[in-house]
C-alpha cells in the first residue's frame, strides 16, 4: 500500500479549517487526502486531482466515505481552469506530492520500477500519446543526452543514449537495464542499477512532462488562495525543489509569506519505516 511522505508536516502547514475549500493536486495512493477529508466538517471541500485513471477511481472509493471529495481527472498545470469550470474563485489550500505511488511502482504493466518486468510506458495518463518506448526510439540522441544530465545527472549520458539509439531491442524494463550495464565502463558496472533508476526517473519526468507544468502549476495555485490560504509542495529531486524553491522567492514579497525558509526533511524515524521519503523535501508558503 501507498504511505504518504512528510504527512504529519502536510497536515500541520496546510492548518486545515474544517469549512475550508482544499485541494490535493496528485491524489496518488490517497491518504494525504483522506487524512485532510477526516479534518473538514460536511460543508468542506476537497477537490482530489490526478492524471492517472487509476487513482481517480480509489478517489471516487474513497467519496463513499468522505461526501467532502470531488475526483477529478487532470492536470495540475490546469488547475485555475479546473476551478473556474468548478465555480470555485478560491482555496484555502493545496497539497501536491510530486512522487509516485506504490500502485503505480508496483503495477509492472505501468513500466514505473526497474525492480518490475515490464513494458516501458510510464505515462500518468494512460491517454496521453507518448510512451517511455516512444521517447527512447523517437528522440534523437543529443537530446537523449540532454534529459539524461539535466534530469538524470548522470556522467555517463552520452555513452549511453549512444548505446540506447544502437540497440535492436528496447522494449521492456529488463532490455533497458541492459543496455546500460553495458554502456557504462566495466569497473563501475556495480552502479548500474542505481544509474538506471535515475534514468527512468529522467525518462518518467521527460514522458509526463513534470518540470514544465510544475512551473506553470505553482504560479496558477498561488494565485487561487484565498488570504491566509497555504501552498504546500512536496518534492524528490534536486530540480524539482530549485524550482519551487526559486518560484516562491521570485514571488512578489506583498503576496506571499514563505513558511519554510529551509525545507523540512523526513524524520529518522520516518525514513527508517518509509526509505521512500529519504529524498523528500517539503517547502510551504502562505497568501498574504
Amino acid at each position: 500500500m501507498h504511505k504518504a511522505v512528510l504527512l504529519k508536516e502536510t497536515l500541520d502547514y496546510l492548518a486545515i479549517k474544517q469549512d475550508g475549500i482544499y485541494v490535493d493536486a496528485t491524489f496518488g495512493g490517497g491518504e494525504t487526502a483522506q487524512n485532510i477529508a477526516t479534518a473538514l466538517s460536511g460543508s468542506g471541500k476537497l477537490m482530489a486531482l490526478d492524471l492517472d485513471m487509476e487513482a481517480i477511481q480509489r478517489a471516487q472509493i474513497l467519496k463513499k466515505k468522505f461526501p467532502q471529495i470531488l475526483p477529478i481527472q487532470g492536470n495540475f498545470k490546469d488547475l485555475l481552469k479546473i476551478l473556474q469550470e468548478l465555480r470555485i474563485k478560491k482555496v484555502d489550500g493545496i497539497i501536491a506530492d510530486l512522487g509516485i505511488s506504490n500502485f503505480q511502482l508496483q503495477d509492472p504493466d505501468r513500466g514505473f520500477s526497474i525492480e518490475k518486468l515490464g513494458i516501458l510506458d510510464m505515462r500518468m495518463d494512460q491517454n496521453s500519446p507518448n510512451t517511455a518506448i516512444d521517447i527512447l526510439r523517437k528522440y534523437s540522441e543529443k537530446d537523449l543526452v540532454r534529459i539524461f544530465r539535466e534530469l538524470g545527472e548522470q556522467p555517463f549520458s552520452q555513452r549511453i543514449a549512444r548505446a540506447i539509439k544502437k540497440a535492436k531491442k528496447l522494449e521492456t524494463t529488463e532490455d533497458f537495464l541492459q543496455i546500460i550495464q553495458e554502456a557504462i565502463p566495466g569497473n563501475l558496472r556495480f552502479k548500474a542499477k542505481k544509474i538506471a533508476i535515475n534514468l527512468f526517473r529522467a525518462i518518467r519526468m521527460e514522458v509526463n512532462q513534470e518540470i514544465p507544468n510544475l512551473k506553470i502549476f505553482i504560479p496558477q495555485a498561488i494565485q487561487v488562495l484565498k488570504t491566509q490560504g497555504r501552498l504546500v509542495i512536496i518534492s524528490f529531486h534536486s530540480l524539482e525543489d530549485r524550482i519551487v524553491k526559486w518560484a516562491f522567492r521570485d514571488y512578489p514579497k506583498a503576496q506571499i509569506k514563505i513558511l519554510t525558509p529551509k525545507p523540512i526533511f523526513p524524520t529518522e524515524e520516518e525514513i527508517q519505516s518509509n526509505p521512500k521519503s529519504r529524498s523528500a523535501k517539503l517547502r510551504a508558503c502562505e497568501k498574504i
